[in-house]
């Protein structure tokens, strides 16, 4: 089909074999290429995008957003999710939802962090998290 000259109707009837865009440009790239050229995009998508919406309604982003501790993991993982989350405004929400990242700083950890360093300033560009946690949970650390 490469040397196939699609017409409109050709763009839309191949779109329509489709649930997804990205399935779409993966097997037929020529077409979804002709598709996003020629400004045909979004009405060949259109019927796509009630399926993507389907799946990706409020409760099934916030499920997915808990499996993860950070949006560039999730994003990474479930791009559907997290554009849906954006599309719909519920990022602070599915975010706010999200796993805390678990680590534990001793006082020991941090002494080791910041020996390398001759400066606070040094300190805090090489680990600006551990100079975070030292200044603000101070001698007693077990962040």
């Amino acid at each position: 089909m490469s040397r196939l000259k699609w017409t409109k109707e050709a763009v839309l009837a191949d779109a329509k074999r489709f649930s997804s865009n990205s399935d779409w440009m993966r097997d037929s790239g020529s077409a979804y290429v002709i598709a996003h050229r020629r400004g045909w995009i979004d009405e060949a998508c259109r019927h796509m995008e009630a399926l993507w919406e389907h799946k990706w309604d409020k409760p099934a982003v916030l499920a997915s957003a808990k499996k993860y501790s950070g949006r560039a993991q999730w994003k990474a993982a479930e791009l559907g999710a997290y554009k849906a989350v954006l599309r719909h405004g519920w990022l602070v929400e599915a975010t706010a939802l999200m796993m805390p990242k678990q680590r534990t700083r001793t006082l020991a950890s941090l002494k080791a962090s910041a020996k390398p360093c001759r400066t606070r300033a040094a300190w805090k560009e090489a680990d600006g998290a551990a100079y975070k946690a030292a200044r603000d949970h101070g001698p007693d650390v077990e962040v």
